[in-house]
């Protein structure tokens, strides 16, 4: 499969609804592409965890967004798009700009099919949660940026989406994510950089939640566009 045709067969996927699309989650703004019951309800969970953390900044979805899951064959690998190239990435979730969607692994996927959370531990519901609300703030973001006619900066952006997703993620298993990592932190707002992130990007997610407990206004800072990376002119996904 060529990686031109396997991005355009994503992007149509995205576009093109097979099952029923209606208003859900408590928002005009959402869209769950999906009738099983099961992972509307992961879906809508996600995206009101999200929610949840946004709201203590006062910001919330604005922009129209689709979750969408996927399985089998449409599964695979994501092409991931970054600066001007693309790249195989193996992920339980993404995040399409164009059009705005989030693509999740259906959770009736078997378990040991599934991608694994955090590089090696086994897909359960509660991660794959986790992963919407990881996604949703990539959206978020987006626009927000945008709006502001900037670029969402990646590194920024995954430290936001890893602290919704470990902030709001349930006890045990956030422990379980954290004793992955149990060392790691982060200096300072400056080790918030693409090089950092792109060394180990699950254990960059862990020192982001550290340092969030250490400096929570920092989330804010983001969000308000207050915090100007180094790598600002790396886009997100």
């Amino acid at each position: 499969m060529s990686r031109l045709w396997s991005s355009t067969m994503l992007l149509l996927l995205c576009t093109l609804a097979a099952t029923t699309v209606q208003p859900d989650c408590g928002t005009e703004q959402v869209l769950v592409d999906t009738d099983d019951v099961g992972d509307r309800r992961v879906a809508c969970s996600g995206v009101h965890r999200a929610l949840k953390s946004l709201a203590s900044c006062e910001y919330t979805i604005s922009e129209t967004l689709h979750i969408r899951f996927m399985a089998g064959g449409d599964k695979e690998k994501f092409i991931v798009q970054e600066n001007g190239s693309y790249t195989n990435v193996p992920t339980s979730g993404y995040y399409l700009r164009k059009p705005s969607c989030v693509y999740v692994e259906t959770r009736r996927m078997p378990v040991a099919d599934r991608t694994p959370a955090f590089g090696h531990l086994p897909m359960s519901d509660e991660l794959l949660i986790s992963t919407v609300a990881h996604e949703v703030t990539h959206h978020v973001h987006h626009h927000l940026c945008a709006s502001r006619g900037r670029v969402a900066p990646r590194a920024a952006s995954e430290y936001l989406a890893y602290v919704v997703q470990l902030d709001t993620m349930a006890e045990p298993k956030r422990s379980e994510v954290l004793d992955c990592w149990p060392s790691a932190v982060l200096p300072s707002r400056q080790a918030v950089n693409h090089f950092v992130w792109a060394s180990n990007p699950p254990r960059f997610g862990v020192m982001a939640y550290r340092f969030h407990q250490a400096d929570p206004g920092f989330f804010c800072d983001i969000l308000a566009g207050r915090y100007h990376a180094s790598d600002r002119g790396i886009p997100a996904q």
